[in-house]
This record gives structure tokens, C-alpha cells and sequence, in this order.
């Protein structure tokens, strides 16, 4: 089954510049999708700005942190997907847009710190982030501090890898132990529309749990055909369609309003 191939690379990942041997590597769903074709980038005016990249995560035995507690996404192809670069912790990506999509590469690259301002070159791991060919540091920064931050990683990703690709670049797509019903039919949903414009795509459903599953090691299971979860947790407050929404002192929630209110 292909849960059992993505577990076996869950439980192999290490920190490693390689995305193929880091770990799976996944895309949460975070409203920075085509509305209708989720598998694109997006192409509102809010954030077309940002159609240049994805944000994602690494996951392994030893790195199981995500954004969203409960959201699904993606799990992305490791030998088709370029990066623009890693952060050890998240790295604030939405407030880094290039005035020419896809940046110039050096002064400006997308969702990321120009060269020179680099966790290499500065010598540390904040306010900075790590080149594609230190992806090795990235993963070792977060080892040293997830003890005491427990947060996930945050790579940023050319999103031409991904659309120039399909469909082979997205090898699965995921709901969580803890999604809720809305969010399990919005994968169900994606699914069904990606089959029918890639009618040979082997993509499949699969079921996440970030504990690990039964044996704690195999986080990846096949899809039940649930249309319900009675272990869902309460959805995280979100702020940015909602006018009527104080999050003031949500660091998250009020940086979304700040890319809203650039528009």
C-alpha cells in the first residue's frame, strides 16, 4: 500500500539536504491554492503576490510538528520539488514577496532572506534562512530546540516544480485524525476534482496521525471513506474573512491582516 511506502520514509527521514531522504514532505492547505484547482497556485488578487511558492513542511520520526493541528493538504514528490529555502521554526514566509514574481534569485527570493542575509552567512538561526543546500543545518537547528519550542519547520518551495509536474508531484492527498468534517470533504473534494482532470493519476487519499498511529511510527494510514470525525478538534481562530474579528496580540492572525491590508 502507498501509506506503507511514506511510512517507511517518515521512519528513514534524517536531517539531510536531500528532501528525498529528510523525510515526507507535506503542504497544508492554507488559502494559497487556486480556489477551484487547489493543486495550482493561487490566482486571487489577495495573494497573487505570492503565487510564486508554497509553504510546506518536513515530517519524520524525530520531526512531527505541522502548522495546522488539523488541516490536510498535500504530501509532495521529494524528487520533483525545488526549494527556495528552510527555516528551522516558521519562518513569517507571506510577509517576504519579490516585486517581480519569482524574485531576481539574490536580492529577492520568494518567501525567503536575500543571500547575504542567510542563517549560513550570519551565523545563527533567527531572523535569517537557510539556502537549499543547507537544508542539513535547517533540520539540525530544529532537532536542537523542538524540545523546548515543539514547533514544525517551514520550507518554501517553487511552486513551478509542483505545477510543471503533475500529477506525479503530489503523491497523496491527506485528512488528520483531528480534521474536521468540513475539512475531510474538502480533501475529498480536491481528490475528486484532480482524478478528473488527471483521469491516470495514481493519487490517493490517505489518513495522517501526527502520533504516530498505533505503533508511533506509522503516521500514514488508508483512507476509511469517513465522512465524519467525532475526534476532531475545535478549528484555530481565523480572523481574515471575518471584518468583524479582533485578533489582536495572534501574532498569526494579525500578520494575515497585515498581507490583506498591502492589497
Amino acid at each position: 500500500m502507498y501509506s506503507d511506502r511514506l511510512n517507511a520514509r517518515y521512519r528513514s527521514g534524517r536531517p539531510s539536504s536531500s528532501l528525498s531522504t529528510a523525510g515526507v514532505l507535506i503542504h497544508q492547505l492554507d488559502r494559497l491554492e487556486n480556489e477551484v484547482k487547489p493543486w495550482q497556485p493561487c490566482s486571487e488578487k489577495w495573494c497573487v503576490k505570492m503565487s510564486d511558492r508554497w509553504a510546506a513542511s518536513i515530517i519524520n520520526k524525530d520531526l512531527r510538528y505541522l502548522y495546522f493541528a488539523q488541516v490536510g493538504g498535500f504530501v509532495l514528490d521529494p524528487s520533483t520539488t525545488s526549494l527556495y529555502c528552510a527555516y528551522s521554526s516558521d519562518g513569517d514566509s507571506q510577509s517576504k514577496v519579490c516585486s517581480q514574481i519569482y524574485g531576481d534569485g539574490h536580492s529577492c527570493i520568494p518567501g525567503c532572506y536575500p543571500k547575504g542575509q542567510d542563517c549560513i552567512t550570519v551565523g545563527h538561526e533567527y531572523t535569517c534562512s537557510f539556502p537549499p543546500e543547507n537544508l542539513f543545518d535547517a533540520m539540525i537547528a530544529q532537532m536542537a530546540r523542538q524540545a523546548r519550542d515543539k514547533t514544525h519547520n517551514e520550507v518554501v518551495i517553487d511552486i513551478r516544480t509542483v505545477a510543471g509536474s503533475l500529477p506525479t508531484s503530489i503523491e497523496a492527498m491527506f485528512y488528520q485524525t483531528t480534521s474536521s468534517d468540513v475539512e475531510i470533504a474538502q480533501i475529498r473534494t480536491a481528490h475528486e476534482l484532480f482524478l478528473h482532470e488527471y483521469p491516470t493519476a495514481h493519487t490517493k487519499i490517505l489518513i495522517l496521525d501526527r502520533a504516530g498511529g498505533k505503533d508511533g511510527v506509522s503516521p500514514f494510514s488508508p483512507d476509511d471513506g469517513r465522512l465524519t470525525n467525532d475526534n476532531a478538534v475545535e478549528d484555530e481562530i481565523d480572523c481574515v474573512d471575518d471584518p468583524d474579528c479582533d485578533c489582536t496580540g495572534d501574532p498569526e492572525c494579525e500578520d494575515d491582516w497585515d498581507i490583506l491590508e498591502l492589497d
